[in-house]
């Protein structure tokens, strides 16, 4: 299903179809983040879009972060499936921001974790 419709909820994500997952991410120095990810299309078994924004332990928006954008597609490929991933920001201050925080090696354990887990 696409979204007809997107607009900014109580929490300061965008919302629309589908639901939302509030999670956290540990560093390696046990500091904690906390986001939330807001399903805005769902196209089954072939992709999804999703607003994410950082946000406390309730799913309180952080208004001093901007979110992000993501576009993750899940393709046929010889050894299985390979998912390809699409991140956009609103500028590239928001998305040096978020590198500086260890964005780029949090989601390459993401994955490494996700790939380690379906390996077994």
């Amino acid at each position: 299903m696409e979204a007809n419709q997107t607009n900014q909820n109580d929490k300061g994500c965008i919302s629309g179809v589908g639901g939302s997952w509030i999670y956290t991410m540990a560093g390696p120095d046990d500091s904690r983040h906390w986001a939330r990810v807001d399903y805005l299309s769902i196209d089954l078994n072939k992709s999804f879009k999703a607003s994410d924004c950082f946000c406390d332990e309730n799913g309180i928006a952080n208004n001093d972060m901007s979110g992000m954008h993501r576009k993750n597609e899940f393709l046929p490929d010889v050894a299985g499936t390979k998912e390809h991933v699409e991140i956009t920001f609103a500028d590239l201050s928001n998305l040096e921001k978020i590198l500086a925080m260890g964005f780029e090696s949090g989601f390459t354990s993401a994955l490494t974790n996700l790939e380690d887990i379906l390996n077994n």
